[in-house]
């Protein structure tokens, strides 16, 4: 078309066979001018065309494309309308709005960008585009009017641009490929039905506006899961509407980014079955409301944290959230409305605030798995409706905290699992349980009734199967008789004492009731007759918890049939009248504890039932036959201050073995006393003050054990003439144990004494016929007399814990048994023959500062002491025979010591003395075959037999050199080899006799003894400088003695001085010798012997000695060489010719012992 300046309205309208258009010059086109040209397919439009009016190329619906010129600034609505084979269209750059229907069912539009200016697109402007999979708008899109994408099936993302502030209704309807959308914060309207029927929408964000919902505008979108709620930034919107989220039961996430919202709007999240979790994006700091079933029916909601600052959850906002697991309420929430929480199935544990005052009716029912209200019911709440936790039969324990005036009906109906239930101990406005209130609670054990409860409704306990202790306060005097209904399996009752009794309410269990607590009521009663509890007739334990009642009648007791145990607790003053109790043959125990306690004449007798009787009482009066006949009675326990006691009171009560008895203001034992318990075999007896008269004791024959803490006094005899074989005094007070406050005691076995400030035992206390086999003292001042315990055979164990003032002589003497000691002391000396004849004794330790002696003989004959520690820092001397023929003895422990005679005679197993040994005696250690060695620190002087027959001795160190050694010093030490002999000046008979020695080389001017070295089976080499004396045969049966060396002038004239000496051929004697022989051996002079004096003899000895090992040294390597070589075949030398090697004619060498 050229020059044509204009193409009019319908020009074109219905040319069917139209293909093409060409149009060169700007043109305005007309409304509907090609509508309908069905067949046209191609459309060019110049540039500076500017208008294109309505449906101008509507249901052209073959045109596969057009450009259309920047120019354009106006396309009329319908312009394209069903153009289905458009699939390409070019905008002009400088485009602002799309009318309505611009596009519409375009089927073949498959993407589309839209210019920058665009701002506006009009209603249904892409609607039933069901190709269009993307379109690009523009970021200055300010409106997007109703249904302008309804229906474009195919479209599967749209980016809203953040200017975008209008969304029309139904934008987005049946954009059933759309997956996820973003609405941006500018949009300041959103209708309900804008994204209906997105069937595949899955994650929305969407902009929270004003709008008014009767509808939530999610609810037709059934894939929809996640919803992030965005606040329009053009309003500030307090509340999520009414309805917003109902019914999207696909719905599992919400994420909430609306900081300002005040409350959540009934309904709104309502019936969201598959709703996990609220999110709350940003803090809800001020967040206040959540009203009507705002998240009723959200079956998987697992949990929900609200924010402090919600202060109102309303009625069924929970109801039904079947998953949800735990809750914690807020704290400004004072108010649980009712069903609110209403079959939370799942719900396992629920946080209360302090600030909640009432919880509504059904609130929890159905709850049933509710286990655990943390920390309890909320301590300001007063009012708990109707049926509030019926159903949650996992609940295991409730406490009723002090402000809750009533209980209401129903109210923990049906809780299977409810074990305990625990009121406040301050609790005083809970008047009223009403109906069912515990009905059905199958696993609750025990009830505590408050005080304050005046009410019980019908049946509030009914049906509590195995609830076995019902506790009533003492102001509920109206029960129903349904209260307890079915509850079948009571065993304990704590009930008032009313005026009038009303105890048909346990009409289901008194046949299984068997314990009963009487307690004062509100109506304080001081005298009980009634005999209503014979009702209850398997009772039999019964007790009277009162404070007020002062009389119980004989009546009161007739009630109780098969009583066996009867107890008074926490009573003021209790009489018993004369037989109230007696003859009731199933009672076996009594318990009493009341201020004063009267026990009239026979009220107990005749009961041969009763075994035990426990009283506790400051003031306890009994009289005559109080106990009387009561055959089987074997145990009384009283405590008191102060008693009286009558006659006969436990007459024939031939079982009483066994008393307890704390009487604070002192207790006299005497005759007439004993004669009350005669036949008992264990006493305990506690008090201020005890005495013990004389003879008492004989008349309680069956007395074994006596046990006594208190200060004591015991009078002649006081302990004579009976059977006791253990007594325990604990006492601060002295004792002073004397025989004859034992006469003819001869069974004790056992003495423990605790505590006394001093305990001395007298002369033969426990004199020689008993059976005492241990003592046990603790006192600070403990004091053995003598001849304690001398010949008590029987004492196995001593034991003393505090320090032992005095041992005195023969104190154990002769206790064959005893087998320990053990104690401190202060004491200076252990006398003499103290522990004599203790032939078991084992071990012996002792700590003192002061002791400084044990006393003769004081250990004599302790055949099995094996160790004994002596701690003291004295010298210590051990007197004669001390430890004698302690044959085990292995060890002694102790510092300084000075030894008398015979003080380890026969110890032939002492090894070792851990000490400083200052002086020895006389056979101090003769007969200690085991003794190895012996150290002594200023010994000069061997005394005589101080050694003998000490086989094992191999060595003898002291710190001084011995100057003389007596008779038989060393006598048989036969593994005593070498003993300093440098400034021995005597030698006794004997002293040496059997001893190791193999070398005797003496320097000094010396005196031997008869047989001093006899028998010494290793002696082989003596060196005698010179003698004083020597005696007869000195030398006898010195079998190996070969070398004798004698340098003196002084003549031998002893006889038999070598008999037995078999390898002695000769002896070497000095120049100046004038004999030709000694005892029978020829003598041979040697240089070695001159007369310039005793030093120079003493060199020449040292040297002969010296050559004397290093000859020896050089033999035995030769021999060793020698036979070396004869295995190697290589030498073959005679014994002769080796030894014509070794020594030369002058004979300058010796063989073996040869000297230089």
């Amino acid at each position: 078309m050229n020059g044509v300046e204009g193409i009019d309205n319908n020009a074109f309208y219905s040319f069917k066979s139209l293909t093409s258009i060409e149009i060169d010059s700007p043109v305005i086109i007309g409304t509907s001018a090609f509508d309908t040209c069905t067949s046209l397919q191609s459309v060019k439009l110049p540039n500076g065309i500017q208008i294109i009016g309505d449906y101008a190329f509507q249901n052209c619906k073959s045109l596969p494309q057009i450009n259309l010129p920047d120019s354009i600034t106006h396309i009329g609505k319908g312009c394209f309308y069903a153009c289905y084979k458009l699939a390409s269209i070019t905008f002009p750059k400088g485009l602002n709005i799309l009318e309505e229907s611009t596009f519409y069912a375009c089927s073949h539009l498959l993407n589309v960008s839209l210019p920058d200016t665009m701002t506006h697109l009009g209603p249904t402007c892409f609607k039933g585009c069901i190709n269009l999979e993307s379109i690009k708008l523009s970021e200055n899109l300010v409106k997007i009017d109703n249904e302008c994408f309804a229906g474009c099936s195919s479209l599967e993302k749209i980016n809203l641009p953040d200017k975008l502030q209008v969304i029309g209704e139904a934008c987005f309807q049946g954009c059933i490929s759309l997956v996820s959308m973003e609405f941006k914060k500018k949009i300041n309207t959103l209708h309900d039905d804008v994204v209906d029927a997105c069937n595949a929408l899955k994650e929305l964000t969407f902009v929270l506006t004003e709008q008014k919902y009767i509808r939530s505008p999610f609810v037709f979108c059934p894939e929809l899961q996640k919803i992030t709620i965005i606040e329009s930034e053009n309003m500030f919107l307090l509340k999520i509407p009414d309805n917003y989220f109902q019914d999207c039961q696909n719905l599992k996430e919400v994420v909430l980014d609306t900081p300002n919202i005040l409350s959540f709007g009934a309904n709104s999240f309502r019936n969201c079955e598959r709703l996990e979790k609220v999110t709350f994006k940003t803090p809800f700091k001020d967040l206040q409301n959540i009203f009507l079933n705002c998240f009723d029916g959200c079956k998987q909601l697992t949990e929900i944290i609200l924010p402090d600052s919600v202060s109102l959850i309303s009625s069924f906002s929970f109801r039904n959230c079947i998953s949800l697991r735990k809750m914690t309420i807020p704290p400004k929430v004072t108010i649980l409305y009712s069903d609110l929480f209403y079959g939370c199935t799942s719900l396992e544990s629920v946080t209360f605030n302090d600030n909640i005052n009432s919880i509504g009716i059904s609130c929890f029912q159905n709850c049933k798995n509710l286990k655990e209200i943390v920390n309890g019911l909320p301590k300001s709440l007063t009012m708990i409706g109707s049926a509030a936790f019926c159903g949650c039969s996992k609940l295991e324990s409730v406490t009723i905290n002090e402000n809750l005036y009533f209980i209401s009906d129903n109210c923990f109906k049906d809780c299977l699992s409810l074990q305990t239930v625990t009121f406040d101990n301050n609790i005083k406005n809970l008047e009223f349980i009403y109906e069912n209130a515990f009905q059905n609670c199958y696993s609750l054990t025990k009830i505590i009734l408050p005080n304050c409860v005046t009410f019980l409704g019908n049946s509030s306990f009914g049906n509590c199967s195995k609830l076995s202790e019902v506790v009533l306060g003492k102001s509920l005097k109206d029960i129903s008789s349904s209260a307890f209904e079915k509850s079948s399996n009571i065993k304990s009752i704590t009930y008032p004492l009313f005026n009038q009794m009303n105890v048909n309410v346990f009409d289901s269990s008194k046949d299984s009731i068997t314990q009963l607590i009487l307690v004062d009521s509100i109506d304080n009663l001081t005298l009980f007759d009634d005999d209503c509890f014979n009702y209850f007739g398997n009772v039999n334990d019964v007790v009277f918890a009162v404070y007020s009642l002062k009389y119980i009648g004989q009546k009161t007791f007739n009630g109780f049939k098969n009583m066996e145990t009867l107890s008074f607790t926490k009573c003021n003053v209790i009489e018993i009248k004369e037989d109230a109790v007696s003859n009731h043959n199933k009672l076996n125990n009594m318990n009493f504890d009341a201020n004063e306690l009267y026990l009239d004449v026979s009220c107990f007798r005749n009961i041969d039932s009763l075994h035990q009787v426990t009283i506790s009482s400051k003031i306890i009066s009994f009289k005559d036959f109080s106990f009387a006949d009561s055959t089987s009675l074997n145990y009384i326990n009283m405590m008191c201050e102060k008693a009286t006691f009558g006659n006969s009171i436990f007459e024939n009560c031939s079982n009483l073995n066994t008393i307890d008895c704390n009487i604070v203001d002192g207790l006299v034992i005497s005759v007439d006393f004993a004669k009350i318990i005669p036949y008992v075999r264990d006493l305990r007896i506690a008090s201020n003050q005890v005495t013990i008269k004389g003879n008492s004791m004989k008349e309680m024959k069956n007395l074994v054990n006596f046990e006594i803490n208190a200060d004591i006094t015991l009078e002649a005899n006081s302990l004579s003439n009976s059977n006791l074989e253990n007594l325990i005094i604990n006492t601060q007070g002295q004792l002073d144990f004397q025989s004859s406050i034992f006469n003819e005691l001869s069974n004790l076995q056992k003495l423990l004494i605790l505590k006394s400030s001093k305990v001395t035992f007298g002369e033969n206390v426990f004199g020689q016929q008993n059976i005492l086999s241990e003592i046990n003292v603790t006192s600070p001042s403990i004091i053995f007399n003598p001849h304690c315990f001398d010949g008590l055979q029987s004492l196995e164990k001593i034991v003393a814990n505090g320090i032992v003032e005095k041992v005195g002589e023969y104190s154990f003497n002769n206790c064959s048994k005893l087998s320990k000691i053990d104690f401190i002391s202060n004491v200076q000396t252990i006398e003499d023959s103290s522990f004599n004849e203790c032939s078991s004794l084992l071990n012996f330790t002792i700590k003192s500062d002061n002791l400084n002696k044990l006393g003769n003989s004081a250990f004599k004959n302790c055949q099995k002491l094996q160790n004994i520690t002596i701690n003291s820092p004295q010298n210590l001397s051990i007197s004669d025979h001390c430890f004698c023929s302690c044959y085990e003895m292995t060890f002694l422990n102790s510092s300084n010591l000075n030894l008398g005679q015979f003080s380890f005679h026969n110890c032939k197993n002492l090894r070792n003395i851990s000490g400083n040994i200052l002086s020895v005696s006389s056979y101090s250690f003769s007969g200690c075959e085991s003794l190895e060695l012996i150290q002594i620190s200023n010994l000069e002087i061997v005394p005589s037999h101080c050694f003998e027959n000490c086989i094992s001795l191999q060595k003898f160190i002291t710190m001084k050199k011995i100057q003389e050694v007596s008779d038989y010093g060393f006598y048989n030490c036969p593994k005593l080899k070498e003993f300093k002999f440098d400034n021995v000046s005597f030698i006794g008979d004997f002293s040496f006799s059997n001893t190791g020695i193999y070398n005797l080389t003496l320097t000094t001017m010396v005196i031997l003894g008869n047989y001093s070295f006899a028998n010494c089976n290793e002696l082989s080499e003596v060196y005698l400088a010179n003698l004083s004396s020597i005696a007869s045969n000195v030398f006898v049966n010195d079998t190996k003695l070969s070398k004798f060396v004698y340098c003196g002038t002084k003549q031998i004239k002893s006889k038999d001085l070598f008999t037995g000496c078999s390898k002695l051929k000769e002896i070497f004697v000095s120049k100046d010798y004038g004999k030709s022989s000694i005892s029978g051996v020829p003598c041979s002079t040697t240089e070695f012997c001159v007369s310039s004096g005793d030093n120079q003899i003493r060199k020449k000895l040292i040297i002969i000695t010296a050559s004397s090992v290093f000859v020896l040294i050089v033999i035995v390597v030769i021999i060793c060489v020698v036979a070396s070589c004869k295995k190697q075949d290589k030498i073959n030398y005679k014994e002769s010719e080796i030894e014509s090697l070794l020594f030369t004619s002058d004979n300058k060498l010796y063989t073996n012992s040869a000297n230089i």
